[in-house]
């Protein structure tokens, strides 16, 4: 692995490792390590611009699966569905904020989901994620990129290879703003940014006449059974579904679905 791959290979793991413990809520640790991992799920990072080659994250299914349910904050473990939209995510935040590093200036970042098929044992380097005493996922990385004397077009990857794919591109420094190309999508700046919640019961069209007429004992109906699940909402998007309960002498709700990571990061951004 030559030193440019190196620096990317660590660089990338470094990002992860923050965009880890950004969602999850604690600070992240990472350290070199020799425990071997049972590569589940595998994130390739497709290198072009002046650049060509490839990274790939890996993690074994163990620990994607804690890191969704963590996210997520469930008590049992998360549908598979979750966990790949949550991988996935994590690879393109990871390689979004690699791209606005010095080590990656003039190089595009693809990801994308893939198949163990895409790593290589043998010359990767594995990383310990130091989150809580009793969690301490490991991560494997493998890369080999090779730096051209002119900026190439690297092919987008086959839609039968991956499952989904989010690109960044660099453009070698952080003090001018690009002129195009998706924003990356770095959360971690703005994970203390307080965002208002709201719970529906239900809804009702009236007519004006109707709303005019409203008054103390007025019985509006929400269209819903006492059974259905209420809505939480954030900026007017459905991020959740749960039951009414009560804490502390305060309504409070239980959640019991969630919709995928992505969509959540959507509707907080929309």
């Amino acid at each position: 692995m030559n030193a440019q791959t190196d620096a990317l290979v660590r660089g990338l793991a470094r990002e992860f490792a923050g965009v880890v413990g950004a969602l999850t809520g604690g600070a992240t640790t990472l350290a070199d390590t020799d425990a071997s991992v049972d590569a589940r799920w595998v994130i390739r990072i497709e290198v072009g611009g002046r650049g060509a080659g490839r990274l790939v994250l890996a993690l074994s299914d163990k620990d994607a699966v804690e890191i969704t349910r963590r996210v997520m904050g469930l008590d049992e473990a998360p549908p598979e569905a979750a966990v790949a939209d949550t991988m996935l995510e994590f690879g393109g935040q990871a390689a979004g904020s690699l791209s606005q590093d010095s080590v990656a200036a003039g190089l595009t970042l693809t990801a994308c989901l893939d198949g163990v098929e895409a790593l290589q044992p043998a010359a990767s380097t594995r990383f310990r994620l130091l989150l809580e005493a009793e969690f301490h996922p490991i991560l494997e990385v493998w890369g080999a990129v090779e730096l051209l004397e002119a900026e190439v077009v690297t092919p987008r990857p086959e839609a039968a290879t991956s499952r989904d794919v989010t690109s960044f591109e660099s453009t070698g420094s952080t003090d001018h703003p690009r002129s195009s190309g998706p924003e990356p999508r770095n959360l971690e700046v703005l994970m203390d940014i307080e965002l208002p919640i709201s719970v529906r019961f239900g809804r009702a069209e009236m007519s004006l006449l109707a709303v005019t007429r409203l008054g103390p004992g007025a019985v509006i109906d929400l269209g819903r059974s006492p059974d259905d699940p209420v809505e939480l909402m954030v900026s007017g998007k459905v991020v959740a579904r749960g039951e009414v309960v009560v804490v502390a002498g305060n309504y409070g709700v239980r959640v019991t679905e969630v919709v995928s990571t992505t969509e959540r990061i959507r509707s907080m951004g929309a």
